[in-house]
C-alpha cells in the first residue's frame, strides 16, 4: 500500500502525517493544518535556538516567573531522566552543545575552554511561580522534545475521533492503529541511502539517535563533532555509531534512545525497563546488540533502501 503523507518543515526536520481513517478531504486537511500550527508554536515556545522561546528566555536570564505548565511537566520529566541516568542524560548540556559550536548560531567552532556541566538537579529549580537555573547552565530539550511533541499530536489527533494514523517526525514514528501493513526501514549509520534493518511498527512508536545527520568538523581542531554528548566528559562519545528503540509512545521511544546512546551500557537495562523500551545498539565496527523483545531485524549486509 503506497501511502500518501502529508508533509512539512518543522523543528528542523522533515515531518509527514497520515490519517487513515475515512474522512472528507477538508476534515483530513483540517487535521494536517492543525498538526502544523502545533509543531511552529512548539518550536516558538521551547526550541534553544529561538531567543525568544520560554527556553532562550530561561538561558538569558536563569528565571521565568509563572511558566507555562507544559514547560514545567517537560522540566520535571527530565529531572527524573537524570535521575534514572545518573545525569549521563542531562538536558544543562546545552551548554556544552552551545561551547563545542553546536549554538544559536551554529558557529561550530569548539571552544578552548569548555564549561563544566553540573548534575541538573543542581542547576534548576522548579516550583508553581518560577523556574530558575545557575547562571552556568543552558537548557536544551532535544533529546525527549521531539517525542513529547508527536505524542502531544497524537493525542490532537486522537481528540478528534480518529483511531488509525501515522506521524513521523524525521524518523522518529508513532502510529496508531493498523495502519503501515509494512516494516520500517532502520537507517544505516555508516552509508547514504542504505538500511541495516527493518522493524515492525503497530501501535507504538520507535525512534533512533545517531551522529549521522547532525554532525561536524571543528573548524579550528578539524575533529569530527556531533550533537549526542556526555556531560561527563570533554571527550566526543565514539562508542556508539547509532541507537534504535522501539516503546508504547513516542516520548519513551525518543528518550530511551538518547539515554541510551550517552549512557555506559550498565545503565542500558534499567533505561529500558523505565521506558517500556526495547532497543538495537550498532557499535562503530558494525557489530550489535539488542534487548529481548526488540522487534526488529537486521540484515548481514547494509541493503540499497527502495523508494
Amino acid at each position: 500500500m503506497k501511502i500518501k503523507f502529508h508533509e512539512f518543515e518543522g523543528l528542523g526536520t522533515q515531518w509527514k502525517i497520515y490519517v487513515a481513517d475515512k474522512l472528507s478531504s477538508g476534515a483530513k486537511q483540517d487535521i494536517y493544518i492543525s498538526s502544523i500550527e502545533t509543531v511552529r508554536e512548539f518550536e516558538d515556545a521551547f526550541s534553544r535556538f529561538k531567543s525568544s522561546s520560554w527556553i532562550g528566555e530561561l538561558n538569558k536570564r536563569n528565571r521565568i516567573d509563572n511558566p507555562p505548565e507544559e514547560l514545567s511537566d517537560m522540566l520535571q520529566f527530565a529531572l527524573e531522566c537524570a535521575t534514572l541516568t545518573d545525569n549521563y542524560f542531562n538536558i544543562a548540556s546545552g551548554a556544552r552543545l552551545e561551547d563545542i559550536g553546536y549554538d544559536i548560531d551554529y558557529s561550530l567552532k569548539k571552544k578552548v575552554s569548555l564549561r563544566q556541566v553540573k548534575n541538573l538537579e543542581d542547576v534548576l529549580s522548579i516550583n508553581s511561580n518560577s523556574i530558575e537555573t545557575s547562571k552556568s547552565a543552558s537548557i536544551d530539550l532535544g533529546g525527549f522534545g521531539k517525542g513529547w511533541l508527536i505524542d502531544k499530536l497524537g493525542k490532537e489527533i486522537t481528540d478528534r475521533g480518529i483511531k488509525s494514523f501515522v506521524i513521523d517526525g524525521g524518523g522518529d514514528i508513532l502510529v496508531r492503529g493498523n495502519v503501515l501493513g509494512r516494516t520500517i526501514p532502520l537507517e544505516d549509520p555508516f552509508s547514504e541511502g542504505k538500511i541495516i534493518g527493518e522493524v515492525e511498527l503497530q501501535n507504538g512508536a520507535v525512534a533512533s539517535s545517531s551522529p549521522k545527520h547532525r554532525h561536524w568538523p571543528d573548524v579550528q581542531g578539524g575533529i569530527d563533532l556531533h550533537h549526542l554528548v556526555n556531560p561527563k566528559s570533554s571527550d566526543t562519545i565514539t562508542s556508539i555509531a547509532a541507537v534504535y528503540t522501539h516503546a508504547g509512545t513516542a516520548t519513551s521511544a525518543d528518550t530511551a534512545s538518547t539515554c541510551l546512546f550517552v549512557s555506559p551500557r550498565s545503565l542500558h537495562e534499567q533505561i529500558a525497563r523505565h521506558f517500556g523500551a526495547s532497543y538495537l545498539v550498532v557499535l562503530p565496527d558494525g557489530s550489535f546488540y539488542k534487548s529481548t523483545g526488540y522487534p526488529g531485524t537486521v540484515f548481514t549486509k547494509s541493503q540499497t533502501l527502495q523508494a
